[in-house]
């Protein structure tokens, strides 16, 4: 697994057994839909596993990153591997993530939110962190699943500000008060006229659902970046 950007970029960190670390390309595009949000931000990534999202977020400047991980001698490897770099940002807990209490008082900015595709829906552990008071009112969230958009239902109050998808990994970015981010749409989805652009800007976001386009990322055309958070 390898760190892409900020203080330890290119640097190689082993994975423990089978673990299924969030691919580069997706990692890549994640921390272009979070951009300057990342800069100290304390962060919570609640299902580690080879923690890449976590090490990404601390090597680019989070202010603190928790580490959430159920298996004690993956723990122990995170561990480890926060001693090789000096990540004194970084702190791993060994614990189950859908009983875990974040201590009082502490809320997070970014959350990643990447179970096992056998384990919890990842919305049913954002519905219980922010029941526990432990988002900060602009907290982004991450969630990293096998299914389309259409299929996760998020909490009440809860957006989806950015949904992307390739191969098999469905990768999407919640917010609560963030208003949606300008992404593109097929025109059959808006039934509005755009003068032969096979784009339109989406900007209402009142939906918890998104129709957006989330075929693979193969299949989608380009687009101009959006100017979004």
């Amino acid at each position: 697994m390898r760190i892409i950007a900020g203080r330890w970029r290119r640097r190689v960190l082993p994975v423990a057994g089978t673990l299924r670390p969030t691919p580069d390309r997706v990692r890549e595009t994640l921390f272009n839909w979070l951009r300057e949000d990342v800069a100290a931000a304390r962060c919570l990534d609640l299902f580690a596993g080879a923690g890449a999202l976590g090490f990404e977020a601390a090597s680019r400047g989070a202010k603190h990153v928790v580490m959430v991980e159920r298996e004690r001698g993956v723990a122990v490897l995170l561990e480890s591997t926060v001693r090789t770099l000096g990540a004194d940002n970084v702190e791993v807990v060994c614990a189950d993530a859908l009983t875990w209490r974040p201590p009082a008082g502490r809320a997070f900015d970014i959350v990643f939110l990447d179970p096992p595709y056998a384990g919890p829906a990842p919305e049913a552990a954002l519905d219980r962190l922010d029941r526990l008071e432990a988002l900060a009112p602009h907290c982004l969230v991450y969630l990293e699943t096998d299914r389309d958009t259409a299929a996760v239902e998020l909490p009440p109050g809860w957006r989806f500000v950015r949904a992307r998808r390739s191969g098999q990994v469905g990768y999407h970015l919640a917010s609560r008060h963030r208003p949606t981010l300008t992404i593109s749409r097929r025109r059959s989805d808006t039934g509005r006229r755009n003068s032969g652009n096979p784009h339109t800007e989406a900007t209402d976001g009142a939906d918890r659902h998104l129709p957006w386009d989330v075929r693979p990322d193969h299949q989608r055309s380009r687009r101009p970046r959006s100017s979004g958070g």
